[in-house]
């Protein structure tokens, strides 16, 4: 099946997933199976909940029994779900005849790569203990000598680089890194620092105190772009300790902009360190790798890239395996794809045939592609999400002459709240698709009236202003025919109850403290009872 493919913009709220259920369930009623059926979101609970919702659908529609049979073990899962199946299928293609354990809960990979690197530098490896020495001579790796700050710097570089799908070896890409764009990026940003201050120079002038020091900062050599990194940095920290005690907070030039410039200071230094310790970071880079290689091996254990990377490797070394997936799998549907890597996409190309990264068999179809997401949505790239990887799936589609959608019109929120989204996402967001409101839409009242406790300017409103605040609206409602039984006050601590009811009672207003201690346990029955015993 070649035809259909299709591509989705959707903003939160605007019916995403009921268009991903809609469409799972319209190839399943043009009679593809749910098991050539792959649908593939971002977690375990929202695979559950896709299936859920699946069922209940083809349920509603009376597909045939046996459909619903087959849905219960069709491939709906997240990457790492759906990679581990096929792992279990054809394990012993990759090199396991058991099925293996999964680390990635409690940070179980975490822990071995620690234990990994300690026992390969610590151990017997000569490299090794010279590298960990010439890095613990330029730089604090931790109390002691020891290395827990710099294993945990080295896992998240591994962590993020084992997603990028680049085929060079892990420890190559970990040293790689662009210094003429780095340096580049930052001298622009010291430029227009720079720039605004000289546009300020007059007003600061008018100053008696750094008059001097603008003229001094004005007056520097400034470095170039490409100059040599020592140059550079001792330029640019004489021109920038000129300015110091200049009246910088008078022209907008605010304390967070100043800390920015410092920062930007100090990259020159770090880009040398890096430079000059890349070959013992590399050295020590591949002793860990080689022992948490052999650590997992030897507990028969992956870690969740380990998941994608033996499959897709498995899929592009073994022709007639990767052609007896492509034949399995007709329908292909990706589900948040804002939040997917390089490895990931690569994974899709390879599961559905299409031609990409891993090339297909001459004379193949590609499966059938449904690709939904919205780049405003990518929240994961810590975790190694990139949101260019969305950008990627919109060319691929586009190149297979798949249909383009927008989803664009919110079926969630209220018309008030979707502007205020819009006016916010315009100012942050470069290229941001305007939520619509939902046609014939009639917001009702919600119910909540804000209350705005007096206070003098500058200050914070007080408990007893917020009290009283809230007694002078429950009078007037009074007044207007409200009973007072038609009134609660929902407090966070039964400690600050008293205060309005004293608020209350200023302004006739009865009431009655439940909950916390109860009637016998309030301050003033307490005293009452001890006054009573004393005279007693």
């Amino acid at each position: 099946m070649s035809a259909g493919h299709r591509f989705m913009r959707a903003s939160a709220g605007t019916g995403k997933t009921y268009q991903l259920v809609q469409a799972y369930v319209g190839h399943v009623e043009a009679d593809v199976s749910p098991s050539a059926i792959v649908a593939i979101t971002f977690t375990r609970k929202a695979a559950a909940e896709l299936r859920t919702r699946i069922r209940h659908e083809l349920v509603k529609r009376n597909v045939a029994r046996e459909h619903l049979d087959v849905l219960a073990r069709a491939p709906i899962a997240n990457f790492h779900g759906l990679a581990l199946q096929m792992l279990q299928n054809v394990g012993a293609a990759v090199g396991f005849t058991d099925v293996p354990t999964i680390m990635g809960d409690l940070n179980e990979d975490q822990r071995m790569f620690r234990v990994a690197c300690e026992e390969a530098w610590y151990g017997t490896d000569s490299s090794a203990k010279a590298a960990l020495a010439e890095i613990a001579s330029r730089m604090r790796i931790g109390g002691g000598g020891r290395a827990e700050p710099l294993i945990d710097t080295l896992w998240g570089a591994i962590a993020v680089a084992r997603e990028d799908d680049d085929p060079r070896p892990l420890t190559e890409r970990f040293v790689d890194y662009d210094a003429e764009g780095t340096r580049a990026s930052v001298h622009a940003e010291l430029v227009r620092a720079r720039n605004f201050l000289e546009a300020h120079a007059e007003e600061m002038k008018k100053g008696t105190k750094g008059r001097d020091s603008v003229a001094a900062f004005l007056g520097s050599d400034f470095p170039g772009p490409l100059d040599d990194l020592r140059a550079w940095e001792s330029k640019w920290r004489r021109a920038f300790r000129a300015l110091h005690g200049s009246n910088l907070n008078a022209i907008g030039f605010a304390a967070a902009e100043r800390n920015r410039l410092v920062e930007l200071l100090g990259v020159p230094t770090a880009e040398r360190l890096c430079s000059e310790l890349a070959p013992s970071l590399q050295t020590l880079m591949t002793s860990a790798m080689r022992r948490y290689d052999a650590m997992k091996h030897e507990t028969r254990s992956v870690d969740f890239a380990d998941l994608l990377e033996r499959v897709s490797t498995m899929l592009v070394s073994d022709k007639a395996l990767h052609a007896q997936v492509r034949d399995r799998f007709k329908v292909v549907l990706v589900d948040e794809a804002q939040d997917t890597n390089a490895s990931q996409r690569r994974f899709v190309h390879l599961i559905a045939g299409l031609e990409g990264p891993a090339g297909v068999a001459s004379g193949a179809l590609p499966a059938t592609l449904f690709v939904v997401g919205d780049r405003k949505q990518s929240i994961y790239t810590f975790r190694g999400a990139d949101p260019r990887s969305f950008n990627k799936f919109e060319e691929d589609l586009v190149g297979l002459s798949a249909s383009v959608e927008q989803l664009d019109v919110s079926r969630r929120s209220s018309g008030a709240v979707v502007r205020a989204v819009n006016v916010l996402g315009q100012a942050i967001l470069e290229g941001y698709e305007a939520l619509e409101v939902l046609p014939g839409r009639v917001d009702v009242d919600d119910g909540v009236t804000w209350l705005v406790p007096e206070a003098p300017t500058g200050s914070r409103v007080s408990a007893e202003a917020e009290a009283r605040c809230v007694a002078r609206y429950i009078r007037g409602a009074i007044d207007r025919g409200t009973e007072p039984s038609a009134f609660a006050i929902l407090l966070r601590a039964t400690t600050k109850a008293p205060r309005f009811a004293r608020a209350l009672a200023a302004l006739g207003v009865p009431s009655v403290i439940t909950g916390g201690g109860g009637f016998y346990g309030q301050s003033e029955i307490i005293d009452v009872v001890a006054l009573i015993t004393w005279l007693a």
